[in-house]
């Protein structure tokens, strides 16, 4: 479960389905930089995106889980959870401007029908959702992280952040052990997995 700007919930099924297309690429994005051995993240601005890739995998095992299963306890909503949950959304973003320069007509529309398909209900999307300009589609997938995320206060850049840090930018966490991260991984398979 997870606290919402419409309440404690999980996401609905064509909200998931969104979210666990961009999960499986950020997923496979963070494998390839362990594989790797890439380990510069310095530059990055908010807190979820100076993790090491380990790390992050944790933490996006983690908001998975939250979005999905309804016996799951919602989490407390730090600035790393959130800049999870919004890296996943933006993923599918980066997702939707490769699906644009890769060609036209209704074959290659695929990922931007999911975005429509998950805010259908609330009436919006129907009109961007024959758009070829990628502006469209990033407010409207804003629109999709506003239904999850109450504000972007993950995106505070770090260097910018008052001494007296709240708990909500505090992050204790530890890149996990070879054990934590094999289920971390085992997680991330199963949330996949399903329908």
């Amino acid at each position: 479960m997870w606290r919402t700007p419409r309440g404690t919930r999980v996401l609905t099924d064509l909200e998931w389905e969104l979210f666990s297309t961009a999960l499986r690429s950020a997923v496979e994005d963070l494998e390839d930089e362990i594989e790797s051995g890439d380990r510069d993240h310095e530059e990055a601005i908010t807190y979820f995106g100076r993790m090491q890739s380990e790390h992050k995998l944790s933490e996006l095992a983690d908001a998975a889980a939250a979005l999905r299963c309804v016996e799951c306890r919602p989490p407390s909503q730090t600035a790393v959870i959130e800049g999870a949950i919004s890296s996943v959304y933006y993923q599918f973003l980066t997702l939707i401007e490769i699906e644009m320069e890769d060609g036209t007509g209704h074959a290659h529309r695929r990922l931007r029908q999911k975005v429509v398909m998950s805010i259908r209900g609330e009436g919006k999307g129907l009109l961007v959702q024959s758009s070829e300009n990628f502006e469209d589609w990033a407010l409207l997938l804003d629109e999709c992280v506003d239904e999850v995320l109450f504000d972007n206060d993950f995106a505070f850049p770090v260097e910018d952040l008052p001494d007296d840090k709240t708990p909500y930018f505090r992050s204790d966490a530890i890149d996990p052990s070879k054990a934590g991260l094999a289920e971390v991984r085992e997680i991330l398979k199963e949330l996949l997995s399903g329908p």
